[in-house]
């Protein structure tokens, strides 16, 4: 009768009935229950632990009458409580040679008592500050680690890799891997071996792959040195890593709704939290009394936290491409649900896809709200990822919808619009638009569950062609294909009707690149008669493929006998043989010239391009030809790639062949066509070229497109800074966007 509540925590003992207490007892919500083995410790780092995991028991226990966001978990009441234990602990080492009728009356311990816990002072180990590669957690552990924050984009993981490292360096400079060739890491605008720094925020998310690279640098290769830290948020594949990766040891997985605070003790309950789970994970490598769960450590990554959050707030009207080098903030900072974060102790998570809304106006005159969605993406056996090209053609075609956002430099920032999933269609309504890669991967097959708004596929290349494509698994639909159901449209390969416009992969290609890579220039290059590029005239022709078509091959040998064909890739001109086809889906990939059996005019170069800049590099390298061989794999009208394109930005000739369509957008006088069922008139072209330098320079100076700015606004006018926009006007025109 005189409290709101009673509570009882109880210690048990053993299996003496004298030592415990009726355990039906322990079923009570008012009664927590603790062992006796739970209230041992013999050092301060197993005392802090102790304390952290009891007081999280309290909270789990009696969370119904104190709250879930109790102060009782705060790093400053558990502080008090190690205190009062080490005091304790003093005091009965001052009375341990008096009789037991001495008490302490504050901490109620006798004279002659024995402490249950037998405390241990154990000194620190002092830090190498003579070794940079030993820095914090890994002097004090005397072993060698490295912790990758591997997290997919769109997942906390900023709030992720600062909480790791307030534990392991709180004061160091964000490091940053780049997804590049060498993964390469960013600490402080410098590029620094993985060695000089304990935890990396990666978006690479090859764990293997990582583990396999790193492993040898860290503790003798020994398995578990090098650990992930992964957060995944909901359902969608581009913000999970694969499941699998979970169960392996080196590997801690958090959801995105364990990383979300909105005030300090929120903060603090989830430093515990996830600083719980990280070392009940990697006890075997720390050990169970690692120093992971000492108070300071953890205070350490609240207040970098906090510093975080100011930094964020203060960026917040910046642009994003200014970052802050430490905590890894950018400018401009938004929330997942597309508010801005003011700070992330205020934010405003919600579970639902993320907005992607424009106001329209209906018939009636109300104000429903247009989301787009997207679909499509490159699916292998065992993993999956969406593509971003249709997003960014999108992004100038409705600006006025949420797509995709990217940087000054072109790297994609975020994605707004909502991924076309089962859970999501649902969401969708007659005024919402669907931006759909038809040749890829969609989870929800169109064709039998069928989009109520808009939709817009971006046919960007001729594989449904193939007779195993995805999409067309009895053959029965061809490249110009056109869904029956009366709300999609097409741009693509296709003729131009009602619910179809021709555009050729090569114009989308170079707007895509105009956006995502602004500072390579290419789009003027093409369209500006001014800037077409030159080459070095140092080379005669060059040929680069693996992929086997005959015709292609048999171009390349019968031009070896005008001059030196430099060739690069498995094809060399060997029309006569091919790999076979060891899965389905493979593409006949050629097959070299055995040694001594290559014709003199066939030259093999070696590869040099990497990965990440081959576009780049395979443009430099084709400069130094007068003449590229640009030959499509098939000859479908409007299917036109970016081979030519790419010959054209080198400064070389191209000898192309492949659909017609190409006068509609070239000029014949700027490039040969190479007829493969007549090509006695090509092969006489270009030795004509090769012979008169100045018939040549005319190829060379004439102007790229067919029909000038015509030909701009036809093809290349994607939104009002070029050719007035004419296209982008044409294809909302199409979909009953605009009258």
């Amino acid at each position: 009768n005189d409290f709101d509540e009673v509570f009882f925590v109880v210690s048990s003992r053993g299996d003496s009935e004298d030592l415990r207490i009726n355990p039906k007892l322990c079923e009570y919500n008012n009664v927590l229950c603790l062992e006796y083995e739970d209230l041992i410790y013999t050092n301060r780092s197993q005392l802090e632990s102790m304390v952290h995991k009891l007081t999280a028991m309290f909270q789990d226990r009696f969370g119904y009458f104190f709250g879930e966001n109790s102060s009782l978990l705060g790093s400053e009441n558990q502080m008090n409580a190690v205190r009062r234990l080490e005091e304790m602990d003093k005091a009965v080492a001052s009375l341990a040679s008096q009789p037991a009728s001495v008490l302490d009356k504050k901490f109620g311990v006798h004279g002659g008592h024995r402490s249950k816990s037998n405390l241990l002072e154990v000194a620190p180990i002092a830090a190498n500050e003579g070794d940079p590669d030993f820095k914090h957690m890994a002097v004090e552990l005397k072993k060698s680690f490295h912790i990758f924050a591997a997290t997919p984009p769109h997942t906390a993981s900023t709030v992720l890799t600062n909480w790791i490292m307030g534990l392991f360096e709180p004061d160091e400079y964000y490091s940053f891997m780049i997804n590049k060739k060498g993964r390469p890491v960013m600490h402080n605008g410098v590029e620094v071996p993985v060695s000089k720094t304990i935890v990396t925020k990666t978006h690479y998310l090859d764990l293997l792959a990582l583990y396999k690279r790193f492993r040898k640098d860290f503790d003798e290769g020994k398995c578990g040195s090098v650990f992930f830290v992964v957060s995944n948020r909901g359902t969608d594949p581009r913000t999970r890593i694969d499941y699998d990766f979970c169960e392996y040891n080196n590997v801690l997985c958090i959801e995105y709704d364990d990383l979300v605070y909105s005030n300090n003790i929120e903060l603090e309950l989830m430093v515990q939290k996830l600083t719980g789970m990280f070392q009940d994970r990697f006890e075997y490598f720390f050990g169970a009394n690692s120093p992971l769960l000492d108070m300071e450590k953890q205070r350490n990554a609240i207040q970098r936290l906090k510093d975080m959050d100011e930094v964020t707030k203060s960026m917040a009207d910046l642009t994003f491409d200014q970052v802050d080098e430490k905590y890894g903030v950018h400018g401009g900072h938004r929330h997942r649900d597309g508010s801005e974060s003011k700070s992330a102790l205020t934010p405003q998570v919600s579970d639902e896809a993320p907005s992607a809304v424009a106001v329209v106006s209906d018939s009636n005159g109300e104000q429903p709200q247009r989301k787009m969605f997207y679909c499509g993406g490159w699916k292998g056996q065992t993993d999956f990822k969406y593509s971003t090209f249709g997003l960014v053609l999108a992004k100038s075609l409705f600006p006025e919808l949420q797509s995709i956002r990217l940087q000054p430099n072109g790297n994609i920032a975020d994605i707004d619009a909502i991924p076309l999933l089962e859970n999501t269609i649902q969401m969708a309504t007659e005024d919402d638009l669907l931006i759909m890669h038809s040749h890829q991967y969609c989870e929800i097959r169109l064709w039998r569950q069928n989009f109520p708004g808009v939709q817009l596929h971006i046919n960007s290349e001729a594989y449904d062609l193939h007779p195993l494509h995805i999409m067309n698994p009895d053959g029965s639909k061809t490249y110009d294909y056109l869904p029956d159901y009366g709300n999609a449209y097409i741009i693509g390969p296709h003729e131009d009707t009602e619910r179809s416009i021709r555009i050729p992969y090569c114009a989308m290609r170079l707007w895509f690149l105009e956006k995502t890579r602004p500072s390579d220039d290419y789009l003027p290059q093409i369209i500006d008669p001014a800037r077409r590029p030159k080459n070095t005239k140092e080379k005669f022709l060059i040929y680069a493929n693996s992929h086997y078509v005959e015709y292609r091959e048999r171009a390349a040998l019968a031009l070896s006998e005008i001059g030196t064909v430099d060739v690069l890739g498995k094809c060399q001109g060997n029309f006569e043989a091919h790999a076979e086809i060891q899965a389905f889906d493979e593409t006949v990939q050629c097959m070299p010239f055995e040694e001594g059996r290559r014709p003199p005019g066939i030259n093999v170069i070696p590869d040099t391009a990497n990965e990440v800049d081959q576009r780049r590099e395979n443009i430099a390298l084709l400069s130094n030809y007068r003449f590229a061989l640009v030959m499509e794999n098939t000859a479908v009208d409007g299917y036109i790639t970016e081979k030519i394109v790419d010959a054209f930005l080198s400064g070389a000739v191209p000898v192309y062949y492949g659909s017609r369509t190409v006068y509609d957008l070239f000029n014949p006088n700027a490039f040969v066509f190479y007829d493969v069922e007549n090509p006695r008139k090509a092969l006489d072209r270009i030795r004509e070229l090769e012979e008169n330098p100045r018939e040549y320079e005319k190829v060379l100076k004439a102007q790229l497109l067919a029909q000038g700015e015509e030909t701009v606004k036809k093809y290349f006018s994607w939104d009002e800074t070029v050719g007035e926009g004419e296209l982008k006007k044409r294809i909302r025109k199409m979909i009953g966007f605009d009258p």
